[in-house]
């Protein structure tokens, strides 16, 4: 990184502007609340993505990244407030995707 160029007394004049996204990560991928977490659990439920969506509305109501849409159908849909805009996720096939099981022989290549 250019901080760690710095540190070691490493010439470097780029700058680089960005916006801290670790709010955004922090609602994606949060170990206790995160929504791929809470995708998880949902699926071990056999929930359903119109409960899915409930329920990530319930657990992140505070959370001003989350957003809901406009013009959608809000029982399966919601939309996340990203650094490069705002992005409405559909999650209607998340829960059948998220089931997806990895065959053995694939598994064991790892």
């Amino acid at each position: 990184s250019i901080e760690t160029c710095r540190d070691e007394g490493i010439a470097c004049e780029v700058e680089v502007d960005y916006t801290d996204n670790a709010h955004c990560i922090d609602l994606i991928s949060s170990l206790r609340t995160g929504l791929l977490k809470m995708l998880d659990v949902e699926c071990s439920v056999r929930g359903c993505p119109e409960t899915y969506v409930q329920k990530v509305k319930v657990q992140q109501k505070d959370n001003h990244r989350l957003f809901e849409p406009q013009h959608c159908d809000t029982t399966r849909m919601f939309g996340i407030h990203h650094y490069a805009g705002r992005v409405v996720y559909d999650t209607t096939d998340f829960l059948g995707t998220n089931r997806d099981v990895i065959p053995d022989d694939l598994v064991s290549i790892f």
